[in-house]
């Protein structure tokens, strides 16, 4: 299978032309089946159940494909509707700019990812990856589920009928979505709220609903540099900086006493090394949004030199 006929599939499909889409897969199913040929299958799939059995056949191929995760959730919770709403993943199940965007766009748009990720990165950050075991263990709970077709007891609102916290769907009359970072929202109540003690080895996670706010409260004295770090590991986590708040004792925002910087990528997670000018009691606060930030994700906080 060829990235060429993998590209002509996106193509038909991104036009609509579920024809040519088809007589194109057909023999790639036969022939060179992988991954992106099966997720693709989905979106010329008959009915649901056919969708379906697509979609794990392409987990089977790659537990890790982001767009055959996210339309297999989607199905699970809307069915075959999905398969319209859903924006289409290009070959790898990678996001990347739509066929009408001018390919200058795109390009430019992946030189400055490049330089984003061969900026300096600051040691304490890097502790989230002292801690594997935990980051192996939560991450393939979460994929298994997924694959399985049961993540979305986890990750929709049927949680709730299992005792889970109701979605924030809305802040004073405005949909939570349009808020620009609900996190920083002080009065927004956490379905979450836990102690996170400074160090790798304490490093801590869970799995973050759609609509729900988590948050973490870390001790620090005036003086000292505090590394925070919270990584996604999910196929719906894709803007988390938007949805990450600091805040201090006196439950101000942190602002620019905390200087962002990059951990795995500049869109799954969120890195922040705070100048502590008050002691006390620090909160990170992480909200759930679907495409943005939840799924499975670990944090950590961590005193360094800076």
């Amino acid at each position: 299978m060829t990235d060429q006929h993998l590209d002509a599939i996106y193509t038909a499909l991104n036009r609509s032309d579920r024809r040519e889409a088809k007589r194109l897969l057909v023999p790639l199913l036969k022939s060179h089946p992988d991954a992106d040929a099966y997720y693709y299958a989905a979106y010329i799939a008959g009915d649901r159940k056919q969708a379906r059995a697509f979609l794990r056949r392409a987990l089977q191929e790659d537990a890790f494909h982001s767009g055959a995760n996210r339309l297999l959730m989607r199905i699970e919770e809307q069915g075959m509707e999905a398969i319209k709403t859903t924006p289409l993943a290009p070959p790898g199940g990678r996001k990347r700019a739509t066929t009408s965007q001018p390919v200058v766009n795109r390009e430019a748009m992946q030189q400055k990812q490049r330089r984003i990720r061969r900026r300096p990165r600051q040691r304490g950050v890097l502790v989230i990856f002292g801690v594997a075991s935990f980051l192996l263990s939560i991450t393939l709970s979460y994929v298994t589920m997924l694959a399985l077709g049961v993540g979305t007891v986890i990750v929709n609102p049927v949680a709730e009928t299992l005792g889970g916290e109701a979605p924030i769907m809305d802040y004073n009359g405005t949909p939570i979505a349009d808020v620009d970072n609900p996190a920083a929202l002080l009065d927004l109540p956490a379905s979450l709220s836990t102690e996170l003690p400074l160090g790798a080895a304490n490093a801590t996670g869970d799995i973050l609903r759609n609509g729900l706010l988590h948050e973490y409260k870390f001790r620090a004295r005036v003086g000292g540099n505090i590394a925070v770090a919270v990584q996604f590991f999910s196929p719906l986590a894709e803007d988390v900086f938007p949805n990450v708040a600091i805040i201090d004792p006196n439950g101000e925002l942190a602002g620019d006493r905390c200087r962002r910087e990059i951990i795995i990528d500049a869109q799954t997670g969120a890195a922040f090394i705070c100048a502590i000018d008050v002691s006390g009691e620090w909160q990170v606060r992480i909200f759930g949004k679907d495409g943005e930030s939840s799924g499975a994700y670990v944090v950590t906080a961590e005193g360094i030199i800076d």
